[in-house]
């Protein structure tokens, strides 16, 4: 129910939303601009969303979110796979990593160091997109660990715009 317009003897009129309309066009309205689903997405907090949005949006973020995670986990293990296998190979040298194994993966160097170092790769992968959610020009700089889709694709396919 979105809401009840009340009427005054003067013609006065007042419109009053009920809650669950305002929060479900809340979090349309945010869930908009990309920089904001992918913050939710890496934050752990996109199950919330699910609930407050129909069928048809929260099946579109879904879609989305999933693609993101499963990009992220293909990652991970390429980049584990990738330290693991090398270390042993040029004898745990890190600066023969640097200049003979890194230069393959430079979309991934700074994983791959972290990795390197001991660091978890998932984690190291949060930080670097939650590092740069503020505007969509940073996004689309971490679009390496976000996949293939593009949400402004898939939400205006939705909405219309």
């Amino acid at each position: 129910e979105e809401g009840y317009v009340i009427r005054f003897a003067d013609g006065l009129q007042i419109k009053m939303k009920a809650d669950e309309y305002v929060l479900k066009h809340r979090v349309k309205d945010s869930i908009s601009q990309e920089k904001n689903l992918v913050e939710l997405i890496f934050t752990d907090k996109i199950d919330d969303v699910y609930a407050v949005l129909d069928k048809d949006d929260a099946d579109k973020v879904r879609k989305y979110a999933d693609s993101v995670l499963h990009t992220v986990s293909e990652i991970v293990k390429q980049v584990n796979q990738i330290v693991a296998e090398q270390k042993p190979l040029i004898n745990n040298e890190k600066k023969r990593f640097a200049l003979e194994v890194v230069p393959q993966h430079k979309e991934y160097a700074g994983i791959l160091f972290s990795v390197w170092d001991g660091r978890d790769a998932r984690e190291t992968i949060v930080k670097q997109v939650l590092n740069n959610c503020s505007t969509q020009t940073k996004v689309n700089s971490v679009r390496q660990f976000l996949g293939p889709l593009i949400w402004n694709d898939i939400y205006t396919s939705v909405n219309g715009d």
